[in-house]
């Protein structure tokens, strides 16, 4: 309580002082640099669609949106995802299985977290049918080629279906128009490489742009420590936590809106990772109740996973304006995607010995005859090849009749798995079970019909956003989706929004289907839902722009992963009812040369039908930063500062209870400098006093993961034309 008191007083302090000196003179020199002056009206006035899907600024939207833009990733030295969402508020990611990462949002933070949040690329849903999930076959989406990346916190199912249940992020590709050839190297610690190059050709109504990308990271060798389940002795070891990703890209556009404009878009991704987190203790929490174990800590050194993926899209669309400015936009798609994951489990225990001190032998196969659960020392390597395909009608009007402005469309998506197989391959090279998951060859097939609206009253001073998303699913019935919402601008410079939404998400194919020997099937697994209420207060002046945001959710009938009482097996069951509330809080300040950027939230959450706290999401996160543009010479130095408070090393339940994590503080570097109009340098520190942080292990393993310590990298962006 302590703590939330004072979040709370610091929240309210710095909102009212935004309040007070954004309402007196102005005292900058008008005339000291005009483009210090627009960077922020810009911000201000940034267009989004991820929240209406119409092109509307951040303050006539009903859902909290946050728009990266790639000068602020770039701003802040992001390398990846995970990166660039430090700059949205309530928002956590950890690396997880294979060089993936896992994105919680406003305190719901579990193993499953890699789930519930629906990613896009220029209008196509990536998320997969196995895990409902982009971290595994599609852990990087090249930053280079993306001009900018929205994200929704809260639900987004009204307008996405499936997935969008705690969030949304959209990436979106690049659309410089006519010629210009752009290439962008850097080089830094440790053994990080990056290079790209985006290209465009423009002529009459026709604009190309493509785009080739490479990055490779290695040697971070993170320590981790853990207790020998036999013995119980005290041990370390490293983990590499190295990728390699290459990407490309193509984008072909002809015609204007009036006659119509069609697009077609190709992505390609290829990505490798080497040793990072592992299966962790999550799967052998019930081995105590039945074996004499000093942990369950049963991989030791080799609690590591490999990840190879690879990911190819192809998108085409067509838009045209036709009369009272009502505009069709069709769009279809597909991408297919296949993912491999090696486990190293071959540090198992050969045998394990009851509390009554009996003495059984690991598992050889599937029908070995013992009482162990465990299997004997192996590698464990498991495949998924997926597609998906589909497409979709939308037709909308801004602001014709009535004072409306609405959306009206249809769709189709199939998802399918092709094929999925589980090898366990003994450390001599010989293949100790080979079989297919119960999940290969299932196909979901959706169809969803959609309503979007807003309608201004009281010569726009208000706006009610409404809207409702059906969706129809093959295997799993159907489901409505509404959303609500009302926003009042009190003054020029202060907006106020109330806003409710409803999101659900279909249980996944191994949900319901299970694997073969870790998850058992449920068939009658069901959608999870949530409900979530949220009320903002935006003031926006000249130099100054300050969001603040309360929210509450319930999410009902929660999907969770829970022992079976049968060995090491888990199932999914829909078995927790889940409640969170927090404040949110974004300010930004500029005045002459400085500008200045924070977000912070305060978010608690409790698993109510458990009584346990998600204690693995830090209830206070902040983030600051300070930039300062130099006068006598084109160059910016930025200061960036993340910290994390109370939160622990792992997601708690009922069998595990993880230690708290020391507080987390994080100090990054940047500075850019312009030589000339087609040169300019940057370096980038990130942890720079390389202090030791801990980021929790939803997965269980022991002590949580060690983050990054310092790294650095210098580099260069020339555009020859």
């Amino acid at each position: 309580m302590y703590i939330a008191n004072r979040v709370l007083a610091v929240v309210i302090s710095l909102v009212t002082t935004s309040l007070v000196f954004a309402d007196q003179p102005e005292s900058v020199d008008e005339s000291f640099d005009d483009f210090l002056e627009l960077s922020l009206e810009d911000l201000m006035d940034i267009k989004v669609t991820v929240a209406s899907l119409f092109e509307e600024s951040a303050l006539d939207v009903a859902s909290s949106v946050s728009v990266i833009t790639q000068e602020d990733w770039e701003a802040r030295g992001s390398r990846r995802i995970s990166d660039v969402l430090e700059a949205v508020p309530s928002v956590h990611t950890t690396t997880t299985w294979g060089g993936g990462e896992t994105i919680a949002i406003r305190g719901y933070a579990t193993e499953l977290s890699v789930r519930g949040v629906a990613f896009s690329l220029d209008g196509v849903p990536l998320n997969s049918y196995v895990y409902a999930a982009t971290a595994y076959d599609k852990a990087i989406m090249e930053l280079d080629f993306m001009d900018r990346i929205e994200m929704i916190r809260g639900p987004g199912s009204a307008l996405y279906g499936t997935d969008a249940f705690h969030g949304v992020v959209s990436y979106n590709l690049e659309k410089d128009q006519g010629d210009y050839l752009k290439t962008r190297t850097a080089l830094g610690d440790p053994l990080y490489q990056q290079g790209s190059m985006t290209s465009g050709w423009q002529s009459g109504l026709t604009q190309v742009n493509f785009g080739l990308a490479y990055r490779k990271e290695d040697n971070h060798q993170l320590a981790f420590q853990y207790t020998d389940p036999i013995d119980g002795s005290e041990n370390e070891s490293a983990r590499d936590q190295g990728y390699e990703n290459s990407s490309a890209y193509l984008s072909l556009t002809n015609g204007e809106l009036e006659q119509g404009i069609f697009t077609f878009k190709a992505f390609a991704n290829q990505f490798n990772a080497n040793e990072y987190q592992g299966i962790g203790t999550q799967f052998f929490q019930t081995i105590p109740d039945y074996f004499d174990v000093e942990s369950t800590s049963l991989a030791r050194q080799g609690d590591i996973t490999n990840n190879d993926s690879d990911f190819i899209l192809a998108t085409t669309s067509y838009e045209q304006s036709l009369s009272n400015d009502v505009i069709v936009h069709a769009q279809a798609y597909y991408w297919e995607s296949h993912q491999d994951w090696e486990y190293d489990s071959n540090h198992y225990p050969t045998e394990l010995t009851t509390l009554n001190g009996v003495v059984y032998p690991c598992k050889s196969t599937l029908d070995t005859d013992t009482r162990n659960p465990v299997f004997c020392p192996h590698t464990i390597y498991q495949s998924a090849d997926e597609d998906r395909l589909g497409a979709n009608l939308r037709v909308k009007q801004d602001n014709q009749h009535l004072n409306t402005q609405w959306l009206v469309g249809l769709g189709y998506d199939r998802q399918s798995v092709n094929d999925s197989r589980v090898h366990r391959i003994t450390p001599d090279g010989f293949t100790r079970n080979r079989y297919d998951n119960p999940y290969q060859g299932d196909s979901r097939n959706i169809r969803h019909l959609i309503f979007q609206a807003k309608t201004g009253f009281m010569d726009d001073a208000l706006h009610l956003v409404y809207g409702v998303r059906w969706d129809d699913y093959s295997d799993v019935g159907s489901h409505t989706s509404p959303r609500l919402g009302a926003i009042y601008t009190i003054s020029p410079s202060l907006t106020t929004k109330l806003m409710y939404g409803h999101a659900f998400r279909a249980p996944t194919a191994i949900e319901r289907d299970g694997s073969q020997t870790t998850v058992l099937q449920n068939e009658n697994l069901k959608p999870e839902t949530i409900d979530t209420y949220e009320w903002a207060l935006i003031h926006s002046t000249k130099h100054h722009q300050t969001e603040l945001v309360v929210f509450t959710s319930d999410w009902d009938k929660a999907i969770a992963l829970i022992p079976s009482g049968q060995g090491t097996s888990n199932i999914y069951k829909n078995v927790n009812n889940n409640k969170a509330w927090g404040v949110e809080l974004t300010h930004t300040w500029l005045i002459n040369q400085w500008s200045t950027t924070l977000n912070a939230s305060y978010v608690e959450s409790e698993n109510e039908t458990d009584g346990l706290d998600y204690e693995g999401f830090p209830s206070v996160i902040t983030n600051l930063g300070v930039q300062y543009q130099f006068t006598a010479f084109d160059g910016k130095v930025g200061l960036w500062q993340r910290a994390m408070w109370n939160y622990t090393e792992g997601d708690p339940t009922e069998n595990c209870s993880p230690d708290d994590a020391r507080d987390y503080y994080r100090t990054d570097l940047h500075y850019q400098h312009r030589l000339n109009d087609q040169i300019e340098i940057f370096t980038d520190v990130s942890n720079l006093f390389d202090r030791d942080n801990t980021l929790p292990s939803y997965y269980g393993s022991e002590n949580g993961l060690l983050d990054y310590g310092r790294v650095f990298n210098i580099g260069a962006e020339i555009s020859w034309f």
